[in-house]
């Protein structure tokens, strides 16, 4: 049925239009690659929600605590059913939100709301991993701004050219020296034309340790791509929170740039791009 409705509904729209439909949990294999009707369906959604002490992680995620953490779950899943399926589409999680331990009421991020929303938005880094559903708070809490500081560093970025990999430090394809307190990266590299976008992030710096009032340490370290193409690079370190950028210039030896990141509160993007 589902097929019959999206076979209708291309062949009367007017003008090309994104065709999905969504499942709760799961990748489901025998409708995203079906091989005779698969072709109508431009993307994959999938909902994917969390809470505290479930044991099926992949129908509702345990990673409550850390919304960029959480994200980043997702991000990792998907790259998993992208190689296990063969996926030629993206998957995009449609829907998302952190439950209290019983029934399907959101958790109380008390203090921690805006740190939860902003980490969630950042950690993507242009993956579709958000899909937050209880998103009230965004504008009672007058944040709806941190989407357009997001939207703003990603301006310009050729990220649908087939060539950008996904990169982490918790991929192997990032390393990371001289670290103090605890510092994560990711993001997505063009290693062709040596162009790509980065999100460094203080790890103690959750929407749980804020809203608890815990301590939050300094962080910093020194992260080493390989595999540029040797040259000049322009690097532009961007604050998520006031939009503010500013440029510099490096130089890759061997094909390496390493980008030095110090007193890191919260978190910083970078983009670079070879002159």
């Amino acid at each position: 049925a589902a097929f019959s409705i999206l076979g209708y509904i291309r062949s009367i729209s007017p003008r090309p239009i994104l065709l999905s439909n969504s499942f709760w949990g799961y990748f489901v294999e025998d409708f995203w690659s079906d091989p005779t009707n698969g072709n109508v369906l431009d993307y994959a959604d999938t909902h994917w929600y969390a809470r505290p002490g479930r044991n099926d992680e992949e129908l509702v995620s345990t990673v409550t605590r850390d919304s960029a953490a959480n994200v980043r779950e997702c991000q990792k899943r998907f790259m998993d059913y992208e190689l296990q399926y063969h996926v030629n589409k993206p998957i995009v999680r449609g829907e998302t939100g952190v439950w209290q331990t019983d029934g399907y009421d959101p958790m109380d991020l008390g203090s921690g709301v805006s740190t939860y929303f902003h980490k969630q938005v950042w950690a993507q880094m242009g993956d579709q991993c958000g899909g937050e559903w209880y998103a009230d708070a965004l504008t009672q809490g007058n944040l709806l701004g941190m989407y357009a500081l997001y939207e703003q560093f990603l301006q310009g970025v050729p990220l649908t050219n087939g060539r950008y990999t996904p990169v982490g430090t918790d991929l192997g394809n990032i390393s990371l020296d001289n670290t103090s307190g605890a510092v994560r990266a990711w993001g997505k590299i063009d290693f062709v034309d040596g162009q790509g976008i980065l999100w460094v992030d203080n790890a103690d710096d959750t929407w749980w340790h804020t809203a608890q009032q815990m301590p939050i340490g300094m962080a910093g370290g020194v992260l080493t791509i390989a595999e540029l193409p040797d040259g000049t690079y322009d690097v532009t370190r961007y604050d998520p929170y006031s939009g503010t950028a500013s440029v510099g210039l490096q130089t890759t030896a061997a094909g390496k740039l390493s980008l030095t990141v110090s007193d890191l509160q919260h978190d910083i993007a970078l983009k670079f791009k070879k002159r």
